[in-house]
């Protein structure tokens, strides 16, 4: 899939969890729908797998966004198992306060899917929430 494809892909879920959180128990259900994409992208990619080491999530991390065109930065690796990374683009277009929910439900994705991966992703600033220029996730060992 080209870069265009992938871009178009993933504003169209943005737009899609922003429809279904305003929904009657549409949390759950965009939850839900997030939480089983990550188990099939985890089962699907070749770049994920269970890692012993959070340098491993790492690395894991760095080849998915890169093959996704996702434009990350990643620091270095902080004592104890844990570092930090940062999205300078949301890549479903959520920015305004409003997209919170739908962010916060997309992200279950990341959250589940790093999880498998062994790694524990909290999100500590978001577009959403105020980030001006990036998103700001730390990334534990589990």
């Amino acid at each position: 899939m080209n870069q265009k494809a992938i871009d178009k892909m993933m504003l169209r879920l943005g737009r899609f969890y922003l429809r279904v959180v305003k929904l009657p128990l549409g949390e759950k259900i965009a939850r839900g729908f997030a939480r089983s994409m990550a188990r099939i992208a985890f089962l699907a990619s070749p770049e994920l797998h269970r890692n012993d080491t959070i340098e491993g999530v790492r690395d894991d991390l760095v080849n998915s966004c890169r093959k996704m065109g996702f434009k990350v930065e990643v620091s270095k690796m902080e004592p104890p198992d844990k570092f930090e990374f940062f999205v300078h683009e949301c890549p479903y277009g959520f920015k305004d306060p409003e997209h919170y929910l739908a962010c916060e439900c997309a992200m279950d994705m990341d959250r589940v899917m790093f999880q498998l991966a062994g790694g524990n992703l909290v999100i500590e600033e978001s577009f959403p929430r105020g980030a001006k220029d990036k998103c700001r996730i730390t990334m534990y060992k589990i």
